[in-house]
C-alpha cells in the first residue's frame, strides 16, 4: 500500500495551495481533488486529479485509493445550479441529504457533510488551521492603540451576540459600536452583512466598522 497522504478538497483561492505547501514542508504527502472552473491551476504542482463539482463519489474513491486517512476541505465555492452539477451516485445521495436541510444554517450544512464523509467513507475531516500556523491570528493586542473600558464593553457585547446567533445557527459575526449592536450576520452571510453595513452606514457604523 502507498504511503499515507493527507487529502485536500480544494475550492477557489490561494489557501488550498498554502495548506498543500505546509503539508509538504512538514514531510507529509498530499493528494488534491481539484474542481474544474474553481481550483487555482497552481495546484497542479502537487499530486492531484481534476473533476467536476458533482463527482463526489469519484473524489472519495480517489482519496481512498491514494491512502488518504484525513481530508482538509478548504477554499471558497459557489455551488452551481443543481441541474448543471451532473452528480454521480454518491454525490446525488449527499445532495439529497443537504436538500433536506437546505433552510438550515452553515453549521448544520457543514456538520452534515462531515458526518456523511466520515461515516460513509471512513475519512476523518480535519481543520485547515492544523496546517496554517504561520498565517493564523496571534493572541494579544495587534495594534498600538490602548484598549479602553468602552472597547472591552463592546467586545463583551460582540462575544455575547456572536454566541447567540451561533447557537441559533444564523450567523457568526456582528458589528458593535458604542455599546450597541449595529448589525448581526444572518443566513445571508458575512459579505451581505458587511455590504449592508456599508450601504446604510451612519456615524456609529463608520466608527465601529473602521476602528
Amino acid at each position: 500500500m502507498s504511503a499515507e497522504r493527507i487529502g485536500i478538497y480544494a475550492g477557489k483561492g490561494v489557501l488550498p495551495i498554502k495548506v498543500a505547501e505546509n503539508i509538504v514542508k512538514s514531510n507529509k504527502k498530499v493528494f488534491i481533488i481539484a474542481i474544474k472552473g474553481l481550483t487555482d491551476r497552481n495546484i497542479e504542482k502537487f499530486p492531484h486529479q481534476w473533476m467536476r463539482f458533482g463527482q463526489i463519489g469519484l473524489a472519495m474513491r480517489l482519496l481512498k485509493k491514494n491512502n488518504c486517512k484525513k481530508l482538509v476541505i478548504i477554499g471558497g465555492a459557489k455551488i452551481p445550479n443543481f441541474f448543471f452539477l451532473f452528480p454521480d451516485f454518491f454525490g446525488l445521495k449527499l445532495f439529497f441529504s443537504l436538500f433536506m436541510i437546505r433552510k438550515s444554517g452553515d453549521a448544520e450544512i457543514i456538520k452534515t457533510i462531515i458526518n456523511y464523509i466520515e461515516k460513509k467513507v471512513k475519512i476523518k475531516i480535519v481543520g485547515a488551521d492544523n496546517f496554517l500556523d504561520d498565517i493564523l491570528m496571534t493572541k494579544g493586542n495587534l495594534t498600538n492603540t490602548d484598549i479602553k473600558s468602552s472597547n472591552i464593553n463592546d467586545i463583551d457585547l460582540a462575544i455575547k451576540t456572536c454566541s447567540e446567533i451561533g447557537n441559533s445557527d444564523t450567523g457568526q459575526a456582528c458589528i458593535v459600536s458604542n455599546g450597541k449592536v449595529i448589525i448581526a450576520e444572518d443566513i445571508n452571510g458575512t459579505d451581505f452583512m458587511l455590504y449592508k453595513a456599508i450601504k446604510e452606514k451612519n456615524h456609529e457604523i463608520s466608527g465601529g466598522f473602521f476602528n
